[in-house]
């Protein structure tokens, strides 16, 4: 299944001087894109997972935008649900029944991520330009968090630390077609032509964004496909 980017809200304002007409649009794309790490190989995209029942979200934080190779800004938030358990089946239950859930069944884990766009119109000469063009890109990662009793059977905070660590790495890997698509947003609106009016070059702005954006949702697919939802990762438990 293929996202299309959802139209959120916009609004236009402008200034006049005598030779130009500066309008300012506010788009905001939600839903771009998504993975999710499963418990069964068996998976499909769905829009919406149903919320896990105890979640808890930590404050989202601004990364360095260097830090993934980008110019613009990269926000992380992360969505925590609460599982407890002596032993690894009764932890693989929790998730089981905690885990974010659609149509198809349980997941471990789901990242999201979002791409807002701020761009303004310029007008001058009879035609229309984007200018002022702004990209941030929003990850949230949806996690299982272990409340740990004192008692649990031998060996098993040591799996399920290195289950976590290869179910986060599976995760940054649709956390970086997130990114990857911002960053080809930004280039492919940065690469559009003047039009005769703002009404066009919108429409044309809009059809590249949810194409460049398409690309990615495919990436998240054959990326889950090929890495079995983390499997091949090591991300498996118990």
């Amino acid at each position: 299944m293929q996202f299309s980017p959802r139209f959120l809200s916009s609004y236009v304002s402008f200034t006049t001087s005598a030779k130009r007409l500066r309008l300012r649009r506010f788009l905001s794309y939600f839903l771009l894109g998504a993975g999710l790490s499963v418990v069964t190989i068996a998976c499909g995209y769905r829009p919406n997972p149903r919320r896990p029942i105890t979640a808890a979200t930590t404050p989202t934080t601004e990364s360095a935008p260097e830090q993934f190779g980008v110019d613009f800004p990269v926000s992380i938030a992360n969505t925590n649900y609460t599982i407890s358990g002596e032993t690894a089946e009764q932890l693989r239950e929790q998730m089981n029944q905690l885990g974010p859930k659609d149509s198809n069944g349980s997941f471990d884990a789901f990242t999201r991520w979002y791409i807002r766009l701020k761009y303004d119109y310029e007008t001058a000469n009879g035609s229309c330009a984007l200018d002022n063009i702004r990209v941030n890109v929003e990850v949230t990662f949806t996690m299982p968090q272990w409340k740990r009793d004192t008692n649990f059977e031998v060996g098993l905070v040591e799996r399920w630390d290195r289950y976590i660590t290869a179910l986060q790495l599976h995760e940054d890997g649709h956390r970086d077609h997130g990114i990857a698509a911002g960053k080809d947003v930004l280039q492919v609106l940065k690469q559009q032509p003047s039009y005769p009016s703002c009404e066009e070059l919108a429409a044309a702005a809009n059809e590249a964004v949810k194409q460049a954006i398409v690309v990615y949702n495919q990436k998240d697919i054959e990326y889950d496909r090929e890495t079995r939802h983390g499997a091949t990762q090591g991300a498996t438990f118990p």
